[in-house]
Formats: C-alpha cells, structure tokens, sequence
C-alpha cells in the first residue's frame, strides 16, 4: 500500500542522517490502513469521500444513521446559512483535510478550513461573521488575494508539504504558500510565493506534488497556450520569494493528440468533430513515480459541444504516451473534468467529473489505468447538480494492537532536527484524529501540538507521549510512546598482548566516560567475525583466562543510556579490538 500522506508532507523537512533504534514492547506495530479519495462539489457545497476498494470505490456516509445518503462533509450541516463553494484539496501528515472554501459573497467565510478524519472541524471555534459555521484555519486576509483581485477562485488546487499548504491563485502569476502550525486563529497567510514566469496568464488551475517527487503547475494564456511547469519542493524558502523555471509548451502536442485517428470517429465514439486551434486549458495535473504526466485538458467551458481529454505525456513532456477524448454532452466519462490525481498504490488515475451538458450524465468520479483506459466498474454515477472539482487521496490507519508502549531511542541526534510523532508510530499513514498529550518530565525538546511534532534542543533529550485518538474506527488506542536522545560512547581499550601458553593475560581495560554498561566479548575466528558475549564480563575492567595458544580477539561494547528515566534502551558502540597472540620470547621449560 502506498504512502499517500507522504506525497510531498516530508520532503520539504530536511532531517539529518541519525541512527534510530526501537525496541518494542507487547507491540507488533502492524496497523489496519485504508486509502481513500476525498472529491470537493462547489455547487453543492459538499466534499465526497470514497474508500478504495481493489474492484470499487465506496462512499462513505457522513451519518452512519441515515442508511448511506448523506456525504462526509455537508457546509450546510456544520452551521452554516448557505451553501458553500468548496474548492482546493490537501491532506497533511496528521491525516487532517483542508479545504479551500471560496464563497465570493461572503468573505468573512472564505479561507482554508480544517477538518479531521470524521468531518470534525479542528479546531472547534464559531464564527460570529457568516452563517455560524466554524471559522476558517487560515483566514482569507483580504488583502493579500485569497480571492484575487479579479474575484476568481483562489485555492482551486492544494498540496500539503510539512508545515505548509501550497494553492494557486487561479488568475494570478504566483503559487501562494501559506504556514499553518503557528496556533493563531488566522495562522501565517501566504508566507511565501513561487512566482510563475508568465506574463499573459488567464488561468492557472493544475497544482500537484507527483509521486517523482517534484510541485507542478499549469497555466494556460489569453493567446490559446498551456504550459506546465515543475521544480523540486526541496529547494524551496518556503517563507519566501521563489520562482519556477521556464514553463513547457504542450499546446502543438495536445492538439495534435486530439487529431489523431484513435480520438476521432468512428474509431472512437464518445469523440466528436475536432474543432482545430481552439482555446484549451489544463484543470488537473499529477506524475508518477517514472515522472510520466497526467493531465485533464478541456477545451472551453461552454455550453456547446466540445471535446476533452485525459492525456499522458512522457517525462520529457514531448511526447503522448496515452489518451482519451470525450464529448462533453457524452455520458460515463468525465465530461467537462476538473481534478486530477495519481493512484500509485493501484497505478490508477481518478479524474473529478463535470457539469451536466445537453441532457448528459457525466461520472461524478471518472476511473483509468496508467495506459488511460476507461474502468466503468470504478466509476461513480452523476449526482444531479454535480460540479466536482478539487480532489486528493489519503490512507488513514489504526494500528492492529491499540494498547502498547512504544521506547525509541535517537543515538547522536542532531539539534534542531524536527520529528514528526505520527511517523514514529510506523504505520503506512496517519492515525485519524489523534491527540499526542506531552508529558510532565519532557526535556530538551520544544513540542509543537499544532503538528505534533518536536524540535531537538539537546542530545540527551527524553519526549514521553500518551497516544489516544477520538476516531470510531480507532476506539481505545492508548499508546505510551516515548522518544529518547543519547550520546553514543566508544570505550578506547587497553593494547594488544603477547602471551606464552599457560600465562594470564593482563587485565583488558576499556575507558568510557559516560557509558552505562559494559559487555566484553570474544572470538577466535578473526577480528571482525564470530564474537559472542562472554557471561559476567559486563565491566570496565576483565580478566581473560589463562593463555591457551592460537590468536584471540577481544572487543567491548559500551551502552550508553537516553535521556528518560527507567526505560530499557540505549546507544551502543563497539570499541577497537584487543588481539591476545603467543610472545616470541618463550623460553621452554626443560627437564634434566
């Protein structure tokens, strides 16, 4: 199962190479994990959540009670006075969901909302200013374009990258990245921005963090182009000014794909006239892991009968590997298509359907292979009134044994390295809506409960967390979960002996301030293989038996413990090898 939390949520946080020990304690660290598609309706002001089975995809109802009718999340439902406009998708590492509401009549609403597993606005707050409903997690600053300037949508695509939601601005030349772990009620509004080089943008609507590992954008231009652009998220300042890298110009490509013969009548029948050098636009992007790109090309959005496709172009972007053209007055495909996203866990491509046109019936959610083949057993059916946009894929877990204590140990840490609490509990993704209660004694730490994460202040350092989760499918975890800094020590040992056969050696010595425990071992294989532990040698000091011939090795391994008291593990070191070898000055014993 693939990690899709992991898209993008780390690889913005460099950590230093530390070594990591676990010991486990009754606990098998096996989880139950599922993957599911979140799929926002702006003009139902809904998001849809679907588990994703090997051969369907399951609507998970957002009351259990009412038999299956109502969706995950109904703005409607959670206070407020009309329906909103639900746009940009993220999932962060924590396994919370922001959704981009843009209201464009009420301002006071408009904003990023966050939401756990189970629909719960986090944190719980009123507004006084709109209908009621919870106020947004990162607030719409209204002076910095979270609606542009022109009254366009903002945030039509999200991506999440470690304290950090990315959205677009649909009509703007910058990609805004926005912080939300500072605790504030309108936490850190467009921090930074990743300009795009492009002085004749109408819209920018794809934004994606590809399974190769790299942040694309699309944006298309008042003369008819579309361009796609990439960088590496890891070079980013991320509370700062960036820029992309010349753009890519796929317009001759895309058009030329619509013409070929297998996207035209009769060979292909959902397909219709070409209609030449019209205007097009990328709405959904995504890459896979080989860096092959997908992207949802509509032609205009219109009320006339135009065509669309579902293109896969090589890495290079200059050639189309696959593709898929449709009508969109046709029925089961994706009509007029918005969002697009990668399945790498089933080498799928799910693609958010469009608007009802002439009497059609487009799919809600549209269904391909990685070669771009239409699955209609995965598709799910037009909802009357549907206009899905914004799409993003999530796995959620609950480890298997929900009562356990978990001790790891971080040997020669680094400060100032940040861990997520949620990777250490090493499941494939993030336990839904989970608390992380610090404990008393924590040192040499700086917590951040926004995020649940930490901060190194000092090697020795000792973070002890109780892990429970309000989740129904995650009831009554309660882990104990402690994390532990040490200094290794290598004990520097006494010199290498010669011995005559029958004599004791000299006592073997090992100095190692600050060490814990002592284990001498031994072997007579060679000096890098065959050791064994030798009972009761656990000091600083031994004694080797007498010297019985041949050449033996001696090593001592030194432990030394973590910052928390009373827990079993540490950082061991092995020190240099002591050889014990026959003297050349013997003299044999003789008898008269």
């Amino acid at each position: 199962m693939k990690n899709f939390y992991l898209r993008g949520l780390l690889r913005a946080l460099v950590v230093a190479a530390i070594t990591l020990s676990t010991v486990v304690s009754g606990y098998a660290q096996s989880c139950n994990c599922t993957d599911y598609i979140y799929l926002n309706d702006e003009v139902a002001g809904i998001t849809h959540k679907f588990t994703i089975g090997t051969n369907s995809l399951t609507e998970v109802d957002g009351d259990p009670n009412t038999g299956g009718t109502q969706p995950w999340l109904d703005f409607m439902n959670i206070g407020f006075a009309t329906t909103e406009s639900p746009h940009g998708l993220a999932v962060d590492i924590n396994g919370f969901i922001y959704i981009g509401n843009n209201f464009q009549g009420n301002s006071a609403e408009d904003g990023i909302y966050r939401f756990d597993c189970e629909a719960n606005a986090t944190p719980v707050s009123q507004s006084t200013a709109g209908g009621g409903g919870p106020t947004p997690y990162i607030q719409n600053d209204q002076g910095n374009a979270f609606l542009s300037q022109n009254g366009n949508a903002t945030g039509t695509n999200f991506v999440s990258y470690g304290n950090y939601i990315i959205h677009n601005l649909r009509a703007e030349g910058v990609v805004v990245i926005s912080a939300f772990c500072d605790g504030n009620s309108n936490p850190d509004f467009a921090v930074g921005q990743i300009e795009v080089p492009n002085n004749d943008i109408f819209e920018q609507w794809g934004l994606a963090d590809g399974a190769d590992g790299r942040l694309y954008a699309t944006v298309s231009t008042n003369n008819g182009e579309i361009l796609i652009y990439s960088l590496d998220p890891n070079t980013l300042n991320f509370e700062g000014t960036n820029a992309f890298p010349a753009g890519t110009d796929v317009t001759n490509l895309i058009i030329a794909a619509f013409d070929t013969p297998a996207n035209n009548p009769p060979n292909n029948p959902n397909a219709g006239t070409n209609p030449g050098n019209f205007d097009i636009t990328i709405q959904g992007i995504d890459a896979d892991a080989a860096g092959n790109v997908y992207v949802m090309v509509n032609s205009d959005f219109g009320g006339s009968t135009t065509e669309s496709g579902v293109f896969k172009l090589d890495p290079t972007l200059t050639t189309v590997l696959a593709s898929d053209v449709f009508r969109n007055d046709i029925s089961n495909r994706p009509g007029i298509g918005r969002g697009l996203v990668y399945d790498e866990a089933n080498n799928r491509i799910y693609v958010s359907g469009g608007v009802q046109t002439n009497g059609s019936t487009p799919d809600c959610l549209s269904t391909y292979d990685d070669q771009l083949n239409y699955l209609p057993s995965l598709a799910v059916p037009y909802v009357q009134g549907q206009q899905p946009k914004g799409i993003a894929l999530a796995t959620e877990c609950c480890p298997m044994v929900p009562t356990a204590a978990i001790d790891t140990i971080l040997c020669d840490p680094t400060v100032g390295t940040t861990f997520f609490l949620q990777d250490l509990i090493s499941c494939e993704g993030p336990i839904c809506a989970t608390t992380f209660t610090e404990g008393a004694s924590n040192s040499g730490i700086t917590f951040n409960d926004c995020n649940n994460s930490f901060v190194i202040n000092a090697v020795n350092f000792c973070a002890e967390f109780t892990v429970t989760s309000a989740s129904v499918s995650c009831a009554g975890l309660n882990v104990a979960l402690t994390i532990e800094g040490a200094t290794p020590v290598t004990a520097t040992v006494s010199a290498d002996q010669a011995v005559c056969p029958g004599d004791n050696p000299n006592p073997l010595m090992a100095t190692a301030a600050g060490a814990s425990s002592f284990q001498w071992q031994v072997s007579t294989t060679s000096a890098t293989a065959g050791f064994t532990n030798i009972a009761g040698a656990t000091m600083a000091t031994y004694q080797p038996p007498a010297y019985g011939g041949g050449t033996t090795y001696y090593r001592v391994i030194t432990t030394a413990d973590g910052g928390c008291a009373g827990t079993t593990t540490g950082c061991a070191e092995t020190s240099a090898v002591i050889t014990i070898t026959e003297s050349t000055n013997c003299v044999p014993c003789s008898i008269t």
